[in-house]
């Protein structure tokens, strides 16, 4: 949970480094009391915020009846890391390829950045 959390929030310091505001990296560094804190773990209040949320949409789920599954493709987009200008390029497996179990059954699925290693290198558009 705490890892789902993490990369939810982008807590890897990647981001928001520039942040003209007292974000970024400073900001990560500081707990809800101004304590100093790892920037990749989230603070009690978010974690608490995310489950909460997490827990929201389960129930929703199962409040709808609706059971999804995932197509378990691999890494699906290539591009700079989050919050950078330069390479090396990094993959990402994004998980938007969902059915529905109950009355489709996947056959098969097209290969991913797993096959084309040069596509992944070189990066991919959106």
């Amino acid at each position: 949970m705490i890892q789902a959390c993490r990369h939810a929030l982008r807590l890897d310091g990647s981001e928001g480094e520039d942040d003209e505001e007292g974000g970024g990296e400073a900001a990560a560094k500081r707990g809800s009391n101004s304590a100093v804190v790892d920037p990749g773990i989230p603070t009690d209040k978010q974690l608490e915020e995310w489950k909460a949320l997490w827990n929201r949409a389960a129930d929703s789920a199962r409040g709808h009846r609706v059971a999804l599954s995932r197509v378990l493709t691999g890494p699906t987009r290539a591009a700079f890391d989050h919050g950078k200008s330069e390479g090396p390029c990094v993959t990402w497996r994004l998980d938007h390829v969902l059915y529905t179990a109950r009355t489709l059954r996947l056959r098969r699925y097209w290969s991913t950045l797993e096959t084309d290693p040069e596509g992944a290198a070189a990066g991919l558009p959106n």
